[in-house]
């Protein structure tokens, strides 16, 4: 049995996989393990991650492909937060990553920390609300609210009752 192919080069490309995808083709492994996550503009943004090729994973934000959440470009799209993140949350067009002392908040698109709150944290997934009045969390010291311009104590009247001071 012999067989044989006869193939004319006439010179036509077609786009290459990155170009069509979005995603290079040296990127075997394009999924990423993780604990918190939030939606945002139809992407999925995650957080505490771990990818057998990163250094410290736990550390980085990641952003899925546009209305493709299991497909992440890792090697691309990331921030890298100073501290473990507890909780992340998408509110007003920004993405807000907490850890247990510090506030992040963040662009979604050039994923770039836009601003820092330092003191101000949340304990974990199960610490925060967003409603129409704000995104409510609390940490360790206070109960908060942020309006979209600043962060407020809410919780000083709870705190000094609950101490038993009158």
């Amino acid at each position: 049995d012999e067989y044989f192919s006869v193939l004319v080069d006439d010179g036509n490309l077609s786009a290459t996989y990155e170009a069509i995808t979005g995603m290079p083709e040296s990127l075997r492994d394009t999924s990423v393990h993780y604990k918190l996550s939030t939606s945002a503009g139809g992407y999925l943004v995650v957080a505490n991650c771990y990818h057998k090729d990163i250094v410290n994973g736990q550390n980085f934000i990641f952003r899925s492909m546009p209305g493709n959440f299991s497909v992440f470009n890792w090697s691309k799209d990331f921030c890298i937060l100073p501290n473990e993140p507890s909780a992340i949350a998408y509110w007003a067009g920004r993405v807000y990553a907490f850890d247990k002392a510090n506030m992040y908040k963040i662009d979604l698109n050039t994923l770039a920390v836009e601003d820092i709150h330092e003191g101000v944290g949340c304990f974990g997934e199960q610490s925060f609300v967003i409603t129409d009045y704000g995104m409510f969390f609390c940490d360790a010291n206070n109960m908060y609210m942020h309006d979209g311009t600043r962060v407020t104590p809410l919780g000083n009247d709870v705190l000094k009752n609950s101490k038993f001071d009158v």
